[in-house]
């Protein structure tokens, strides 16, 4: 297994020597024996609980932040461990020189507004970063242009390498690498849970643990609208027979492609029993 090496950057005027050209080479060989055969868009958590003052960390893997809230308390914030403590989070000081706030995109909950902020305007955040969103109903990390990435980085025809050209496969790999390493954490999903998603592929996968108590079948909705997910696009029961306290389940090819590709959508996993719904995975692919 090819070990993983940080890309260099280049300024102007450098010269890439053969060191810092077989780091890259590194790179991308280690992602290319990792990387599963189709991209994997990981599912944000949505909560629709107006009351509550939901905070989410994320990892900073893409320049945009799309997000949904009609809080005026919204923000960005720089992780710090002292929240434990209220430290550093409930530091006026602290927080006017780690957070921004962001602006409402919805007051209703018939229909999924969603607003874009962009992180390349933080100074204090980069990117494999973790950060918190506060006060939103859901959030995710986005950008159109790395959807795809290519195999070669962009040179023009007859130049030689340039540092633009350089930098962009550098940044490709790290984008790459903090996709592949971004933490999972584990959901259990209430009654006001659902997740959110772009529809960048055409299956969605949800993975995880009955806890609890049991269940006689699991459910799965989706839907534009949070205050009417409608009819269960699938329905899981186990063969039959449930699923006990500790049972796993692996819902691997729930079948999507007959919604828009480029919307927002909810997923609402609805359970019969009394048992809780534990999410480990939960993502979207091709």
């Amino acid at each position: 297994m090819t070990a993983y090496v940080v890309p260099p950057t280049w300024e102007h005027g450098d010269y890439p020597n053969a060191v810092d050209l077989n780091k890259l080479s590194s790179s991308q060989k280690h992602l290319h024996e990792n990387t599963p055969s189709s991209v994997q868009h990981p599912l944000a958590f949505y909560n629709t609980n107006d009351s509550v003052q939901q905070w989410i960390v994320l990892t900073h893997t893409y320049k945009n932040l799309y997000f949904a809230t009609d809080g005026s308390e919204a923000k960005i914030m720089k992780y710090s461990p002292d929240y434990s403590d209220n430290n550093a989070w409930g530091s006026e000081t602290w927080l006017s020189a780690n957070s921004e706030t962001l602006s409402e995109t919805n007051g209703n909950l018939d229909a999924i507004a969603i607003g874009t902020f962009d992180l390349d305007s933080l100074e204090w955040l980069s990117y494999g970063d973790q950060y918190v969103v506060f006060d939103v109903w859901g959030a995710y990390e986005y950008d159109e242009s790395y959807l795809l990435i290519d195999d070669t980085p962009p040179f023009a025809a007859g130049n030689l390498l340039s540092a633009s050209a350089l930098n962009s496969l550098s940044t490709n790999i790290e984008l790459l690498k903090g996709t592949m390493e971004s933490p999972t954490r584990p959901r259990f999903l209430g009654s006001n849970d659902r997740l959110l998603f772009k529809k960048l592929g055409d299956t969605l996968v949800l993975k995880g643990t009955v806890t609890g108590d049991t269940l006689n079948s699991i459910s799965i909705k989706v839907s534009q609208n949070p205050s009417s997910m409608g009819a269960a696009i699938a329905t899981y029961d186990n063969s039959g027979s449930g699923y006990a306290e500790n049972d796993t389940f692996d819902f691997s090819s729930i079948d999507i492609s007959s919604f828009t590709d480029g919307e927002n959508y909810l997923v609402e996993v609805t359970k019969d029993g009394s048992g809780t719904v534990r999410i480990e995975q939960a993502y979207i692919t091709n």
